[in-house]
């Protein structure tokens, strides 16, 4: 089971995006800190440890899910404000497998349900911050357009 979900950075601590989590929370639209958590059953693939700039990095995961889905085999990304390489590569061996590679640490999850999951958490970030900032519904509209894809 893949879990994924949205913290945003307040002050010395972290809060989670949920349906009632205060908007005030977002001081400024372009430059959002927090860190998106992504386990894997029980093994930790990203943690708030990797805090960032989520709206830059939700957007730099929509953009290389979609590539792979057209057919790049690989694709990668750095975190917008530090040297943390994310890489995605299609398993050769298994059509059903997805290595993530986020600095030196490596996983193998199966690739529909890392997709899904993460579009579907990034659809809750974005609806999240469509309350102060309308301009993400591009994104919101190309979360859409890739879930086609996939089913």
């Amino acid at each position: 089971m893949l879990t994924v979900e949205t913290y945003i950075k307040h002050m010395d601590c972290f809060v989670k995006i949920e349906p009632d989590t205060d908007i005030e929370l977002v001081t400024d639209v372009f430059y959002v800190e927090g860190a998106i958590v992504i386990k894997y059953y029980t093994q930790e693939i990203m943690g708030l440890e990797q805090w960032d700039l989520i709206n830059h990095l939700w957007s730099y995961f929509i953009d290389a899910i979609d590539e792979l889905i057209e057919g790049k085999w690989e694709t990668s990304f750095l975190f917008p404000d530090q040297p943390l390489n994310v890489i995605l590569r299609n398993e050769k061996r298994n059509q059903n497998g997805l290595l993530i590679i986020i600095g030196d640490k490596k996983y193998m999850v199966e690739k529909k349900e890392f997709f899904l999951a993460l579009l579907s958490a990034a659809d809750v970030f974005y609806q999240y911050l469509e309350q102060c900032d309308v301009s993400v519904l591009e994104r919101k509209n190309k979360i859409r357009e890739i879930r086609k894809k996939l089913i």
